[in-house]
This record gives structure tokens, C-alpha cells and sequence, in this order.
């Protein structure tokens, strides 16, 4: 039972998710929990059909939009829970449910153990309010690559937005789960699986407690030279004056240089980019929680055609002159442009365009600038950006590994004496002709006919084949 003030606080999800028979109070009147649901699935399903994203900020709107969005992340976990085959990480519900509140930080994730069923071979996490919110955040950050043996939990936006701050105290590679986020952003984190920038190598990952220090393997790829403004999406001709001043962008390597720097062509680098590569196909439906399937896949070559239509689109409806006559099927709206507008506000919401010294364009943090570097890191299914911190000594203490090749489940100690060259983590990024392990693959074991999917070749360009020597430790404060 759960009254409707209450939705946005944390502890209700629990209560709601384990309840046997949920019902909503509203003052004098009441309703079960099923007939919210049904109603927010038939709204997302439409919201998508109807393409309600495409015609701006209406009365409503929005609040209808996240309390929809609230009600099916809730129901979602209802029937994971209630399914004996699913499994539900702690990483995963604190993605889901980054909007809400709760007085005591630490609850942010204390709220969602009980619903956790996957530990993934750990020992699960026990509330602990004798530790403080930073000590908190680390442990789940060292529990979920503890059990995963990756930098999952690494991805997302470490930024503090909507006028908060983040934890002063807390690494920079350590998510503040306080925070708020766009559920854009939780979208976007839940699509990255698509992507396997490290081409599934692993390598050790260790844990220099002195300083809070994580220490990864991975290969410098290049340094960002300069970047754009930053993606809004408060209204549709935002979106499209952003795309053109990026699109400008872009022409500036591409007359240095002609072709991409892993092969073809700007053009189609450019609106991969945009999309994050990656197409949105609708709201997840029954059909996709039973096959425990995600509503995503990677674009095609054929998607060019729909992102065409929405780049006339989004111009007809921001009042561009140069675009009123056009006209557009049903079957546009249906199959393409909707598709098209959700992917690109997911890949590209709240973040920034850049460009590096080599040629390479991407999406980066909000927090990126000139100077960054771009990392493909193993473990990793993202690059990552990260900038200069510090030359920091460990002196004599332990160095705990996580994952590795060459060690069992138990956590092996080591003692490090080092000094490091430290950075701190700005964030993921999407970087074309990175997201496929095309930096981190060794050329001479690779047959010639061997193909990535989407059709893209796993012989390496040239500019990748120089990436091998630059395997070092990274540092990250």
C-alpha cells in the first residue's frame, strides 16, 4: 500500500515490489496497483506509436511522462521478482531508481538490498550505518567489480546536475547514487551492453585502499582537442541548432584528414554518433521481459534512410524554412523517425561533442574539455575519458585485486610501494570505430574474413594497429 506523495521517496519500491497485493491510496479513493501499470505500459507503448516525443513540452507532459516511467520501472521489478528465472543485480536497481529520494544517502542503496537476488558470487552487502555515505558508495562500487569482474559500474554520468553537488569525499571514479538523473541517462546506461569496446579482454583490476585509488589496464587511444556545446533537448530547435553546430564540427577533421580514422566515411561516422549507434525499438514489452530481452539494438547501414527522415522532420517542426514543404508517410512516423528522435535524445542528452587529435568524433560528459584523454580500458564494454590528477606514492600497504586472469575468486593481496601518475575519471563516452574492441584486438590473430557484426571487418585500419604498444596501467582517483 502505498499513497502517491510517497512515490518518490525509495523505501516505497520495496513496499510495493514485495507487497503481495499492492493497493494506491489517494486521499478518499483507492485503486489497485495492476490497473496503474496497465495504464503506464499503454501509455509508453503509445508515447512511442503516437511519437507524443516529437511535439515538445505540452501541458502535462512531463509529470505524466515520469510518473508513467516510475509506475513501469516498479511493475518491471514486480515481475522479475515474482519470476524465479530472472536475476536482478544491485547495479541495476540503483539505475532504475536513481529519482528517488530518501533523507539518509546511504538508504539510496540500503532501500534496494532486500530486492537484490543476483550477488553474483559475493557476499551480499549488509546495511551498515556505522559507515559513512562515502565509505558506503566505495564498497558497493568494489562489490559490483568484485562480482562482475568489470567496470560496469564505472559507466554513467558522474556529474552533479539539477543544481545539486556531489560528495565531496568520494573518488572520481566512485558513482554518487544521491544524485539525481535525466531518466534518459538511465536509458542510455542500460543500452551500453550493446557495445564491447574491450573485445571482452580482461586484465587486473586492483584496489589501492591507502588512497582510494583504482588501478586498471588499458591503451591510450588520443587527446580531445576540442569539443562542442552541450545537447539541452529543452525544445526541439535546440536540438537541431546543436546537430548543426556539431555537423560543423566534424567537417574540420574530416577536410585534414578525408577518411574516418578506423575507414569510411564522416558522414556515416557523424549520424552513427549521434544515434550512439544504437536504435531504439520501442518500449519494453511483456514480450521483452519474458525473453529478457532489451528494447535496443545496434543501427544498420538502412537506418540512414530513417534518420534522413527525422533530420527533415525535426526541421519542418522548429519552423525551419528550408524544410515546411516536406511531407512524411505514416510509416515514417511508425517505423522510423520516433525510433530515430528517442535514440538520439538517449545518445546525446546532457552530453558534449568532440573531436581528437587523430580524427576520432564522439559523445562525451557534460565535464569533458581539450586535454582529456580517451582510454579503451579491459573489462570495459566503453571508453573512457580521464584527465591528469596527480603523482600520488601508496607507501606500504595493501593492494587488493579484483579480477584478473590469473587469480581465483578468493582476492589475492599485494603490496604496493608505487608512485602512481593518477587521473581522474570524467566519464564513458561513445567514440566511432572504438566500440567494437577494435583498439585492444591483436591484428596477427585475426583471419582476414573474420567480420564484427553490423558488417564491419575485424581487420584493424592502420591508425589502430599502433594502439598495441600503449597497453600501461591507469590510475584513477
Amino acid at each position: 500500500m502505498a499513497n502517491l506523495w510517497q512515490w518518490t521517496r525509495i523505501w516505497v519500491i520495496q513496499e510495493t515490489v514485495l507487497a503481495q497485493k499492492a493497493t494506491v491510496h489517494f486521499g478518499m479513493l483507492s485503486a489497485p496497483w495492476s490497473m496503474f501499470a496497465k495504464a503506464a505500459a499503454h501509455y509508453e507503448q503509445e508515447r512511442h506509436n503516437l511519437c507524443l516525443d516529437l511535439a515538445g513540452t505540452l501541458p502535462g507532459h512531463e509529470v505524466l511522462s515520469q510518473f508513467s516511467t516510475s509506475v513501469t520501472q516498479i511493475e518491471n521489478v514486480r515481475r522479475y521478482h515474482q519470476a524465479t528465472h530472472h536475476s536482478v543485480t544491485l547495479l541495476s536497481l540503483l539505475w532504475k531508481f536513481r529519482s528517488q529520494e530518501s533523507s539518509d544517502k546511504r538508504d539510496k542503496a540500503f532501500a534496494l538490498l532486500g530486492l537484490t537476488t543476483d550477488w553474483q558470487g559475493t557476499t551480499p552487502i549488509v546495511p551498515d550505518y556505522r559507515m559513512n555515505v562515502e565509505k558506503t558508495f566505495i564498497e558497493i562500487a568494489l562489490n559490483a567489480i568484485r562480482g562482475s569482474k568489470s567496470l560496469s559500474i564505472l559507466a554513467g554520468d558522474l556529474d552533479a546536475g539539477l543544481g545539486r553537488k556531489r560528495l565531496k569525499d568520494i573518488p572520481s571514479w566512485v558513482m554518487d547514487w544521491a544524485l539525481p538523473c535525466l531518466q534518459l541517462e538511465v536509458a542510455r546506461v542500460d543500452s551500453l551492453s550493446l557495445y564491447n569496446a574491450c573485445g571482452s579482454q580482461t586484465g587486473l583490476i586492483k584496489f589501492h585502499e591507502a588512497h582510494s585509488i583504482l588501478d586498471v589496464e588499458g591503451v591510450w587511444v588520443d587527446d580531445i582537442i576540442s569539443i562542442g556545446d552541450i545537447s539541452r533537448h529543452t525544445q526541439i530547435s535546440d536540438t537541431v541548432a546543436i546537430i548543426r553546430q556539431w555537423n560543423l564540427m566534424a567537417k574540420e577533421p574530416e577536410a585534414i584528414h578525408s577518411d574516418y580514422p578506423s575507414g569510411g566515411t564522416y558522414k556515416e561516422a557523424f549520424w552513427r554518433t549521434l544515434l550512439g549507434d544504437i536504435i531504439h525499438t520501442g518500449h519494453a514489452s511483456d514480450k521483452h521481459l519474458q525473453n529478457n530481452e532489451k528494447p535496443y539494438r545496434r543501427a544498420k547501414s538502412s537506418d540512414f534512410e530513417a534518420f534522413e527522415a527525422w533530420r527533415l522532420w525535426s526541421r519542418c517542426i522548429s519552423r525551419d524554412t528550408w524544410g515546411r514543404t516536406a511531407t512524411f508517410s505514416q510509416r515514417d512516423l511508425d517505423e522510423g523517425i520516433s525510433s530515430i528522435h528517442y535514440a538520439l535524445k538517449t545518445a546525446t542528452a546532457s552530453r558534449r561533442f568532440f573531436i581528437t587529435r587523430k580524427g576520432y568524433i564522439g559523445i562525451g560528459p557534460k565535464s569533458t574539455g581539450p586535454g582529456d584523454g580517451l582510454y579503451v580500458v579491459k573489462n570495459s564494454k566503453v571508453p573512457f575519458i580521464v584527465r591528469p590528477d596527480s603523482e600520488r606514492g601508496c607507501g606500504d600497504m595493501s593492494c587488493i585485486t579484483f579480477a584478473g586472469t590469473d587469480i581465483e575468486a578468493k582476492d589475492v593481496e599485494r603490496t604496493c610501494l608505487g608512485v602512481h601518475d593518477c587521473r581522474r575519471l570524467i566519464g564513458d563516452c561513445f567514440v566511432y570505430g572504438l566500440m567494437d574492441g577494435e583498439a585492444l584486438r591483436q591484428l596477427d590473430s585475426q583471419s582476414p574474413n573474420d567480420r564484427m557484426p553490423h558488417g564491419r571487418h575485424k581487420r584493424l585500419h592502420p591508425a589502430h594497429q599502433k594502439l598495441q604498444s600503449k597497453l600501461k596501467r591507469l590510475f584513477l582517483v
